[in-house]
C-alpha cells in the first residue's frame, strides 16, 4: 500500500493504531514506528512534489474526460 499523501504528523497518527504500530514493526522491526517516521520526514519535501504532480495530473486527466 502507498500514501503519497503522507504529512509530518501521519505516521504518528497511524501509530496510535495498534493493528497499523504491529504491521510497521513486523515489516521493519524494534523501534519501526520512529524509523518510518524518520524516513517520512527526511523525504517529505520530495514526496510532496511528487504528490502536486500526480495530483495535477490526475485532475488534467479528469477535466479531459469530462469535455
Amino acid at each position: 500500500q502507498f500514501h503519497i499523501e503522507a504529512k509530518n504528523d501521519t505516521v504518528n497518527k497511524w501509530g496510535c493504531v495498534p493493528e497499523y504500530k504491529l504491521a510497521l514493526e513486523k515489516a521493519l522491526g524494534h523501534n519501526a514506528l520512529k524509523k518510518f517516521d524518520t524516513q517520512v520526514n527526511e523525504n517529505l519535501e520530495q514526496m510532496n512534489m511528487y504528490s502536486s504532480s500526480l495530483y495535477n495530473s490526475f485532475k488534467k486527466k479528469i477535466i479531459h474526460i469530462k469535455r
